[in-house]
C-alpha cells in the first residue's frame, strides 16, 4: 500500500480550520481514522492520517441533495361542494 500520510495540521490547512480541536475532536470520537505515530513513553500523540482516510471522512460529511420534489397539486373540486377550509 502506497498511501500518503497526513498531519493534523496538514488536515486542517485543507480544511481552512485555525485551531486542531475539530479534527482532534474526530480523532477521538473515532469519525476520522488516525494512527498515533509517537514514542511509546510520550504523553501526548502524534497523529498520522491516511490520505484515503481523509477522504473518506469529507465523503461520509458530505450533504447528499435530494431530487427535486415536485409540489402536490390539489385535487379538482366539484363546484356542487362549498369549502369551508
Amino acid at each position: 500500500m502506497n498511501d500518503h500520510f497526513l498531519d493534523v495540521r496538514e488536515v486542517c490547512r485543507r480544511l481552512s480550520l485555525s485551531k486542531p480541536d475539530v479534527v482532534l475532536a474526530a480523532i477521538r470520537a473515532r469519525e476520522l481514522r488516525a494512527f498515533n505515530v509517537s514514542s511509546p513513553g510520550r504523553k501526548r500523540p502524534t497523529w498520522r492520517i491516511r490520505e484515503s482516510d481523509f477522504e473518506a471522512f469529507l465523503e461520509s460529511r458530505s450533504v447528499r441533495t435530494s431530487p427535486a420534489i415536485q409540489p402536490r397539486r390539489r385535487a379538482k373540486s366539484d363546484p356542487k361542494i362549498t369549502r369551508y377550509f
